[in-house]
């Protein structure tokens, strides 16, 4: 009997976890199917960065509009083992995280000096620069009470990201976090398409710092039987 090949354009991505392709799939087991590894949402062909980043994107931000991430699970394939790379792309998260989307929860609220301060921060490029916007953010939770909401979860999570990124072991709950914040940031009055499109943006500049590598031709494969 003759299978039926399947493209990208013929699966559907939803949250959570699923048993196989025929249950469905979320970004990072399409990655795995794709690569014909064994079926889960940690793939060892990707990056734990990357994987920890899209992860939540799928489950959180993107619950909604999941087509918006499809074109991302083959381009993810062959970018795993480039443990310095993970590391840049962490602190690009972090940044990310800090200095633009945790600013646009803040000023929805009315709390724009805490946003400026955030916005005026040296990119989070290092170990320094990351526990500097760790400062900085406590600083300027400690001065607001009224950043118990929305905006305060966006903030609370990129101080952890920031802090997160400090350390390579740890890059990876750096990537999660940073998807946190942007989902928290969701909640406040800032337009979610713009949210979305940034996230996007960020999840393509991340990409782009990894090499083409050796899996290249299986990573610009869009179908499989």
């Amino acid at each position: 009997m003759q299978q039926q090949q399947r493209t990208l354009d013929t699966i559907t991505l939803s949250t959570g976890s699923h048993q196989n392709i025929d249950d469905g799939a979320c970004l990072l087991e399409l990655s795995s199917w794709l690569a014909h590894e064994p079926w889960s949402d940690r793939p060892q062909c990707v990056s734990p960065v990357l994987a920890a980043f899209g992860r939540n994107l799928n489950d959180r931000l993107f619950a909604d509009h999941l087509d918006d991430l499809k074109p991302f699970a083959p381009r993810l394939i062959g970018t795993a083992g480039h443990y310095d790379i993970d590391q840049q792309a962490a602190y690009l998260l972090a940044d990310w995280a800090v200095r633009d989307i945790t600013p646009r929860a803040l000023d929805a609220i009315g709390l724009t000096d805490h946003a400026a301060t955030l916005r005026a921060l040296a990119p989070i490029v290092d170990a320094a620069t990351a526990r500097t916007a760790k400062d900085a953010y406590n600083a300027a939770y400690n001065a607001d009470a009224a950043a118990y909401n929305a905006a305060y979860n966006a903030a609370y999570n990129a101080a952890y990201n920031a802090y997160a990124a400090s350390y390579a072991a740890s890059a990876s709950y750096a990537a999660a976090s940073a998807s946190y914040a942007a989902a928290s940031a969701k909640r406040t009055t800032i337009d979610s398409a713009t949210i979305r499109q940034s996230a996007l943006d960020v999840f393509n500049r991340a990409l782009a710092l990894y090499p083409v590598s050796a899996a290249s031709d299986v990573a610009s494969a869009t179908t499989r039987l």
